[in-house]
């Protein structure tokens, strides 16, 4: 999620999602078919980023039985007020894992975060990409909820992290 300009946003549809696609095949199959409603985010998709940054970065880490989509309402705002967000997919603490999907390659959470991180990062400097200078790097803001508010006390120890916010830690 990024800073956008309103006007390029006026009109656009909403991004949505489905609970559905992150829970595992045998769950799946338990599911009524015809039971699948869609959560309607405040985020649009394939909009160019605001051109008034760079923007600071956050990091949103999911807790347990998340998922990187999770808490949208919460990322989407704070694009909105001037953020660069980035979630990740902790898929070892998340839902499908959760309701028994086996992780092909297990994972820290940091190793996760930092990827994410660096992911970022590089987007930003990549000539010609979508996010090319959006984010300032500099200083990462990470924020999580439950397991994900530990994973951000846990990214206190690199050099880019000053300050979280952990929610239910």
């Amino acid at each position: 999620w990024y800073p956008a300009d309103p006007a390029d946003v006026e009109g656009q549809d909403r991004d949505t999602y489905f609970v559905r696609d992150f829970v595992p095949a045998w769950v799946e199959e338990l599911l009524d078919p015809e039971v699948n409603p869609p959560y309607v985010t405040d985020a649009v998709r394939d909009v160019p980023a605001a051109t008034d940054g760079p923007f600071p970065l956050v990091l949103f880490s999911h807790g347990f039985a998340g998922f990187r989509l999770t808490s949208t309402a919460l990322t989407t705002h704070l694009a909105s007020w001037g953020f660069v967000v980035i979630a990740p997919e902790y898929l070892e603490r998340g839902l499908a894992s959760v309701l028994g999907e086996t992780v092909a390659a297990p994972r820290s959470d940091l190793d996760v975060a930092d990827d994410a991180i660096s992911t970022a990062v590089e987007a930003s400097a990549t000539p010609g990409g979508p996010l090319e200078g959006v984010i300032d790097g500099s200083e990462v803001f990470p924020i999580g909820h439950s397991a994900g508010g530990g994973t951000s006390l846990r990214l206190l120890q690199r050099d880019d992290v000053h300050s979280v916010i952990p929610m239910a830690a």
